[in-house]
């Protein structure tokens, strides 16, 4: 789980987020995401879900 206290915690997490074309074509592409993590209490981070999808426009902005 993601956690910031030790023993296994730590105040960064880094991943690759991986896209690919629904046409089909065969396009892919990466990003590298980075999430730092505030130290506000001894609780682990909750989620109201155990995975999130997003979308991303064709042609969209960044």
């Amino acid at each position: 789980p993601l956690d910031r206290d030790q023993p296994n915690g730590r105040p960064q997490w880094r991943f690759t987020v991986f896209a690919q074309d629904e046409g089909g074509e065969g396009l892919v592409g990466y990003a590298d995401v980075q999430v730092n993590l505030k130290d506000i209490n001894d609780n682990a981070p909750t989620f109201l879900q155990g995975v999130y999808h997003g979308n991303v426009t064709e042609n969209g902005t960044s």
